[in-house]
């Protein structure tokens, strides 16, 4: 029980890098497919992340309109996984000041390309492709990217409190 309790910000801390990760299922970006505002179109982070593509039957046939790519958001998702291996690690006492200082940098560079997420998307063919330039003015940053980032700075800022908190206890 007194390990748990010297380490329970290490825990806290994977707790919000836990939800972090579930925020790929959460809406990351929006926009209004053609430009019409009559319907807006919605992605998630997974959808963003491994691609995503939708059939659409023209007058003509069917095709497949492409909308994103596998891209370098798996990075994201990468960092949050580093860093709670790093803080658990640290937690079971091992490498315990690396452990820590590479869990926290691993969150803080997660929580950054979190607010990246639309720039680091590859997108796809079809309407996509054409008005490149144009869509990512219409694409918007939605609520998913912006609480995974938030919660993994605030994953970060605990493992680097309890970095501290020797120092910190020390003076107080």
């Amino acid at each position: 029980m007194n390990k748990i309790k010297k380490n329970l910000l290490l825990y806290i801390a994977c707790g919000f890098a836990i939800a972090a990760i579930f925020m790929m299922f959460a809406p990351a970006s929006h926009f209004s497919p053609y430009f019409s505002y009559s319907v807006l179109q919605s992605f998630t982070g997974a959808q963003m992340t491994f691609g995503y593509a939708e059939e659409t039957s023209t007058g003509s046939g069917t095709g497949l309109e492409v909308y994103f790519n596998f891209s370098a958001n798996i990075l994201t998702y990468l960092f949050l996984i580093c860093g709670i291996v790093f803080a658990i690690l640290a937690a079971l006492g091992k490498f315990d000041k690396i452990s820590k200082a590479v869990s926290a940098a691993s969150f803080i560079l997660a929580g950054v390309l979190y607010f990246f997420m639309i720039q680091l998307s590859s997108f796809g063919e079809g309407m996509m492709k054409v008005v490149y330039s144009a869509i990512l003015i219409e694409l918007v940053l939605d609520i998913g990217p912006i609480l995974g980032g938030i919660f993994s700075l605030i994953a970060a800022l605990l493992v680097i409190l309890d970095l501290f908190k020797d120092k910190i206890l020390k003076k107080g």
